[in-house]
């Protein structure tokens, strides 16, 4: 099993690529759950200013990624992804400036700003430098980085938080985002594929950059993988920003409410090692569609939790939320596989450029109504009652699937499925 996971690292390049991932992803992770609970427990904001956390970090994903995905296509993929790592440590180092939540979310504008260059590249990267048949391991290995993360940066966060000062955690992160740009110098450039320039700069920019949304409409997986993507993060937006407040709720101190952050994380690690093991025998567009269904049976449980219907110790919502992270490790995996085995290299950056920009557009507007519901309904019921409407949706979405899968509707006969994503292991 892990040799077929690690198969990627013996891709040199990858292996430096992948090195800086893990050192960057701890740092941002460490940052992020000293914000969080900066926010939550020691500044104690309302639901309303709590949801502008994630929007903030959606606005440049959103409204930049597109544009930033064709410089991602037309520059070097290295010295891209250096710039953006110096940048962002810059930024992220003065945060410990920040006084006020206003400050906070100017900065964290700013860093996600820079982001919006630095992912497209490094898919484009990965699309460059890994053969197609081990896209799907060198994927699954992209997401044990962020998890690992989330599995060790809360618990240290909350830590530094506690007993000490959110500033250090910022400090990590800016050396972090330093390490990483020094990993990254030893990478190889990735030869760049010229194409004939016909146009005018203004309108080869332009052609360019609706080029990647073309491409999105031209192939029925990347619909379908964007569409899913997008309904998921709806409604996990719903709730996301307020699973600390959820965990206040229900009684967990601030220290115990970093473990529930570890549990998913946890659980993603277990998970991306069992989809980057097994991953190959599964449709990534059925993989999509069958993790929410699960899914939002926990987030009801959750729910039930919230709304004093069921009483569970600290150790039983870990294992729950730890499953949450095991069954969802296989969404971000298989939609990077699909973007990049759905699209030619010279394109890989305007895609995943233009998805982003669509999956985010519901950052805006679901933590606001989440926001509402909560003040209305209360915490519990929004996890329980989205959780239901998750599973059902999820559901149907699989029907429609399967039977116009089976009455060749949406089809090439599923050949990607034994072609691209059942490769023999080595």
């Amino acid at each position: 099993m892990e040799k077929s996971l690690l198969q990627a690292l013996k891709i040199m390049e990858f292996k430096w690529l992948f090195s800086g991932q893990v050192v960057s992803d701890f740092g941002n992770w460490l940052s992020f759950m000293a914000v969080m609970i900066m926010f939550t427990y020691h500044w104690e904001l309302p639901p309303e200013q709590l949801a502008l956390l994630p929007i903030v970090i959606a606005i440049p994903w959103i409204f930049l990624s597109p544009f930033s995905g064709v410089w991602a296509d037309r520059f070097s993929k290295k010295k891209l992804m250096i710039i953006c790592d110096l940048v962002r440590s810059i930024l992220t180092f003065m945060l410990i400036f920040a006084q006020n939540i206003w400050s906070v979310l100017i900065f964290i504008v700013l860093i996600h700003s820079v982001a919006t260059f630095f992912d497209p590249a490094r898919q484009a990267a990965i699309k460059e430098y890994v053969p197609e048949n081990q896209l799907l391991q060198a994927n699954s290995l992209s997401q044990l980085s962020v998890q690992i993360s989330k599995v060790l940066s809360p618990t240290i966060g909350g830590v530094i938080v506690a007993f000490w000062n959110p500033v250090y955690a910022f400090i990590i992160n800016s050396i972090c985002f330093l390490i990483s740009a020094i990993l990254l110098s030893r990478l190889p450039n990735v030869k760049k594929k010229m194409t004939p320039n016909i146009e005018s700069k203004e309108t080869k920019f332009l052609s360019e950059l609706l080029s990647g949304l073309k491409q999105i409409v031209r192939s029925k997986y990347l619909i379908i993988a964007v569409l899913c993507v997008f309904s998921m993060m709806f409604f996990i937006y719903l709730y996301d920003s307020y699973i600390a407040l959820w965990s206040k709720e229900i009684g967990i101190p601030s220290t115990s409410f970093s473990l529930i952050i570890s549990g998913i994380g946890l659980g993603s690690v277990l998970g991306a090692f069992i989809v980057g093991s097994f991953g190959n025998r599964i449709h990534p567009i059925r993989m999509i569609l069958t993790i929410p269904i699960m899914n939002g049976i926990l987030f009801s449980i959750i729910g039930l939790g919230g709304i004093n219907v069921i009483s569970l110790n600290v150790v039983v919502w870990f294992i729950i939320w730890m499953m949450i992270g095991v069954i969802g490790a296989g969404i971000p995996i298989a939609f990077a596989t699909i973007i990049q085995t759905e699209t030619p290299s010279t394109m890989t950056g305007k895609v995943y450029g233009f998805a982003q920009s669509i999956i985010n557009i519901p950052i805006l507007i679901a933590p606001l109504i989440g926001a509402k519901l909560i003040n209305l309904l209360g915490i519990g019921y929004v996890f329980l009652i989205s959780g239901l409407t998750f599973s059902v949706m999820s559901f149907v979405a699989l029907i429609i699937f399967e039977f116009n899968k089976r009455t060749n509707k949406i089809s090439d006969n599923i050949e990607m499925e034994s072609r691209e994503f059942n490769t023999p292991s080595s």
